[in-house]
């Protein structure tokens, strides 16, 4: 069973817009090339293939209540 936000997005785009929200002049800049624990970790990895069970929470609603504690 596949559990995700009802938003679809690459990890990166969900970095970027917690950035962006937080109001910090920092960039995202993604590397395609990048491994971790010397495995390759495709973009899609993070991403439900098909159907999936979608949480109700917004990734905007809950970054925004995350930083107003």
């Amino acid at each position: 069973m596949e559990i995700a936000g009802p938003t679809r997005a690459n990890m990166d785009d969900f970095v970027a817009k917690y950035i962006e929200i937080s109001g910090k002049p920092l960039k995202v800049f993604s590397d395609e090339d990048s491994k971790y624990m010397h495995l390759v970790v495709p973009k899609s990895l993070l991403v439900p293939a098909g159907e999936y069970n979608a949480g109700k929470i917004h990734f905007e609603d809950w970054a925004l209540s995350t930083l107003a504690n």
